[in-house]
């Protein structure tokens, strides 16, 4: 498990960690998809789609393998799972891929995705991954600082998408 500390506004130190998906964590994000109406809007998830943990399970592994993917669980203190990261499409000759994640929205603008991310990062570099992209929608403003305040410039525009790249070169969080 790749964890990192970090004190939230309250005072409290909740441990920030990325961890290969349990079912246990597969079956508190299918809940969260199905109880978070702002998640989902924001995913774009239809009303009628209300995934099981193990349909959830079940679909993000699938993902990795037709994306060349690995997923992992944003978790704090060890047991609440906050969200997803991932690290895809994974190109050895090219030393690149994509990186891409959701948190609930009660764990937003807290900092975890921000910590979630520099540990995906140093993850992708453990792997000998040197650079990393994402498509970011031009008003998520909040993803969009994320990966500037972590070296990220724009490489694309189009669509209402901003694409980012961030060069690792052992400078990363």
């Amino acid at each position: 498990m790749l964890a990192i500390q970090l004190v939230n506004r309250m005072g409290n130190v909740p441990l920030i960690s990325i961890r290969e998906l349990t079912q246990e964590d597969s079956c508190q994000l299918a809940a969260m998809l199905c109880e978070d109406y702002i998640l989902r809007r924001d995913l774009g998830i239809a009303r009628e789609n209300r995934p099981t943990g193990e349909k959830f399970g079940q679909g993000i592994r699938d993902w990795c393998r037709s994306r060349n993917a690995s997923t992992y669980a944003i978790v704090l203190d060890d047991r609440t799972v906050a969200g997803t990261i991932s690290l895809s499409h994974i190109d050895d000759k090219s030393h690149s891929a994509r990186i891409g994640y959701w948190i609930g929205s009660k764990y937003r603008r807290k900092g975890y995705c921000t910590k979630a991310f520099e540990r995906v990062t140093a993850e992708a570099q453990s792997r000998d991954i040197e650079r990393v992209r994402a498509s970011i929608a031009q008003d998520n403003l909040p993803s969009r600082r994320m990966w500037e305040a972590h070296g990220g410039y724009v490489v694309h525009c189009e669509d209402e998408k901003v694409t980012y790249e961030i060069e690792l070169n052992g400078c990363v969080g």
